[in-house]
């Protein structure tokens, strides 16, 4: 069977997400480049997911400082099958701009034009990815409850199992230090072909942001 998945697997995730096979552009690597638009930091970098891969993210905030430091919340995206972060790059300085007080992540899987080019065997692959977003905002101090992770589309069904893989691990720690599960606290989700509508501003307000 891990046979099978490693040969037909990279087939079909290149039908499955078809940003793949998309070739980089000068405009999408100039974004990249990009430390600063307007009032809003932006900072590019890479992270370390499964099997050797890497993924390629972006923060865009207009304080930093208190981000990391303060008033903590952060909104991680994740976009659809057909194209990169880049493409809503605009969108994500203005979201930095309203939101002033959180800090706005953007990432691409793997094999997605500045993300390393690994081959996906199989959707656990891209689920790995999502995770590795989610638990570096963990590490530098994001709880989950501050924490709103948003897919659009295939991002989404992706966010979905990460959010859950993450959350079931939680419990099963929490359940080793003889503590109670129900005590943990979930991910923040919300999957939305537009991001415009009354549960996203919804869950906004929940968190303070709105």
């Amino acid at each position: 069977m891990k046979l099978f998945k490693f040969l037909i697997g990279p087939f079909f995730s290149r039908w499955i997400m078809p940003s793949q096979n998309r070739k980089d552009t000068s405009e999408y690597q100039a974004l990249r480049k990009e430390t600063q638009r307007d009032d809003v930091h932006i900072l590019n970098g890479m992270l370390d997911s499964s099997h050797k891969a890497q993924v390629n993210f972006a923060t865009f905030s207009v304080d930093p400082e208190k981000n990391f430091k303060s008033e903590k919340k952060v909104m991680i995206f994740a976009v659809g099958n057909g194209s990169g972060y880049e493409k809503y790059f605009d969108y994500y300085v203005e979201m930095a701009k309203k939101y002033p007080n959180a800090l706005i992540v953007a990432y691409n899987f793997r094999n997605v034009y500045a993300s390393s080019k690994t081959k996906v065997i199989c959707e656990q692959d891209w689920v790995d990815d999502a995770k590795a977003v989610i638990n570096h905002c963990r590490e530098l101090g994001y709880e989950a409850e501050d924490t709103l992770v948003c897919g659009h589309s295939l991002g989404g069904a992706i966010s979905t199992i990460a959010v859950h893989q993450i959350y079931e691990a939680d419990k099963k720690q929490a359940l080793e230090k003889g503590q109670d599960p129900k005590d943990v606290k979930a991910i923040r989700l919300i999957n939305n072909r537009s991001l415009s509508d009354l549960p996203y501003v919804g869950m906004l307000y929940i968190m303070g942001l709105n």
